[in-house]
């Protein structure tokens, strides 16, 4: 008696989005990491790992297609373990009034607003915050 298995994935993939893997007699759809199987069985979506337990970030969690960022508010910055804030004093010391501070290194004016308060203008790759007139 002699089987024969043809491999569904050799064509289009086998109408998987991510990835298609060959079994006996059948073949089963796969997708990256930071998607999930959806009930067709062969597209992908994206999981939302901060609705589990704040991605275990200890502060702000952010969604990104495929992954997740930590985050972390003026005045902190992230730990090398990448979930972990911790207040920063040489920043907290040179705050001003009306304005957030901002350690080097943390997001530019688009994510945040920079950490500023009012306006917020990227001026070579680092957010320079300023007040509204009055």
């Amino acid at each position: 008696r002699c089987q024969y298995d043809r491999d569904e994935c050799q064509v289009n993939n086998g109408g998987c989005e991510h990835s298609c893997k060959n079994t006996v007699g059948s073949f089963m759809c796969c997708c990256s990491p930071g998607y999930r199987l959806r009930r067709d069985g062969r597209t992908c979506q994206d999981v939302n790992e901060c609705e589990f337990h704040n991605g275990g970030c200890s502060h702000e969690c952010a969604n990104t297609v495929g992954s997740y960022r930590c985050l972390c508010g003026p005045g902190s910055r992230l730990m090398p373990d990448g979930r972990t804030c911790v207040a920063s004093p040489s920043c907290a010391t040179r705050r001003r009034p009306n304005m957030a501070c901002r350690l080097a290194g943390e997001a530019s004016c688009g994510v945040r607003n920079g950490g500023c308060d009012h306006y917020c203008d990227d001026t070579a790759g680092r957010p320079k915050c300023s007040c509204r007139p009055g």
